[in-house]
């Protein structure tokens, strides 16, 4: 009887590793959604197989090419998208995680709130983003500047100086953006020959290491959230820089988002994402919303990223065979040989192929006999 039943525990057990991995893949389980272009994922220094559900172990990290993305499930209600050209760790503890973003940017999303247990963190060099339920924009640009824009709830800011090594510490709501950047020397002349005090164009305050920024005659907000930030005296709703009190260092800032400093691949994402769009113009409005995803020349479709292009490696693809196109049109013209030329454009289902043979011969004579006359 014993073994009779020790027998059908092994039967069940491995009922369970073939139907179901023993749920190796739990629902705290680190993973890979899904992948577009060239995705690298390293584990302890070793590339390991890039594949959707692609179990992601603490410690290992990710590194997309231009032209690709990533999209990893750190949990069932953790989403993380990296965009192009983009690097980052990911380290798992227990119910803490932590996402270092070396280079690039993410968009993240938090379907629902962390339980008081959980924790959630998004660092880079100056900042560390305590996430508990919303979403929102991580960027380190090519120039050093750091950013943080929330698309719905409220995120908690710790931003260390990287000069000074002081720490500030600041809530960031949903339709705002905080900044990290080096202030040089023209910048502050920009400032002092009537820029308005704020380098991207918005309503917010700047605060460095010990200046007083603090305004009287520029109350931009009119809110009640007043941000308190250490001994600064750096309160968001002020809106203003006193100009003299400014030197070159590391300062930051707190704005409100607009469409011009609102990231292409954020806005892409939420035009992919109807239940996250719904769920962002619950708490930021419809209305402030919309005129985020509004583009006079796309409309409400995908735009360019902040390359200049939005396109898949299939773009990429298409790309390089009209390039290499050009350049076998151009050496059969440069060989005189039409019959090849011909042949070639047939091959490729060019319309017109004898026409385009014909007159593209006619004009390299033509511009032979201009370089005889010269």
């Amino acid at each position: 009887m014993g073994k009779r039943v020790l027998s059908v525990i092994l039967v069940l057990s491995v009922l369970c590793i073939s139907l179901t991995g023993c749920s190796k893949l739990k629902a705290t389980t680190m993973r890979l959604l899904g992948y577009e272009g060239r995705v690298v994922l390293q584990e302890n220094g070793r590339n390991k197989k890039v594949k959707e559900e692609a179990r992601i172990n603490s410690g290992s990290e990710i590194k997309t090419s231009i032209f690709s993305s990533a999209t990893i499930g750190l949990d069932d209600v953790k989403i993380v998208s990296m965009d192009q050209s983009s690097v980052a760790e990911f380290v798992q503890s227990g119910k803490k995680l932590e996402m270092n973003l070396t280079k690039g940017s993410i968009f993240f999303e938090v379907k629902k709130p962390l339980a008081d247990d959980e924790t959630f963190e998004i660092t880079t060099s100056t900042m560390i983003v305590g996430i508990r339920g919303t979403s929102g924009y991580v960027e380190i640009a090519e120039d050093g500047t750091e950013r943080l824009i929330v698309t719905d709830g409220v995120v908690h800011v710790v931003y260390k100086n990287p000069e000074t090594g002081e720490v500030t510490e600041a809530d960031v709501r949903a339709g705002e953006e905080f900044r990290s950047y080096y202030l040089d020397e023209s910048m502050i002349d920009d400032r002092d020959n009537g820029d308005d005090g704020n380098d991207s164009g918005d309503e917010g305050s700047l605060s460095g290491d010990g200046d007083d920024a603090n305004g009287e005659d520029e109350n931009v907000n009119g809110d009640d959230d007043n941000v308190n930030v250490d001994d600064d005296n750096t309160n968001k709703d002020e809106g203003s820089v006193n100009n003299t009190e400014l030197t070159p260092g590391f300062v930051y800032e707190i704005t409100d988002v607009t469409k011009e400093t609102f990231p292409a691949f954020a806005r892409n994402y939420i035009l992919k994402n109807e239940e996250v769009k719904e769920k962002i113009s619950g708490d930021m409005g419809e209305d402030e919303l919309d005129e985020l995803l509004w583009d006079k020349e796309y409309g409400y479709e995908l735009s360019p990223d902040s390359y200049g292009n939005y396109a898949s490696l299939k773009d990429v693809i298409n790309a390089l065979e009209q390039l290499e196109m050009v350049f076998r049109i151009t050496a059969y013209t440069l060989n005189r040989d039409a019959e090849g030329l011909e042949h070639y454009l047939e091959s490729k289902s060019v319309p017109g192929a004898q026409y385009i043979t014909d007159f593209g011969f006619e004009m390299l004579e033509a511009i032979q006999r201009l370089n005889s006359i010269k």
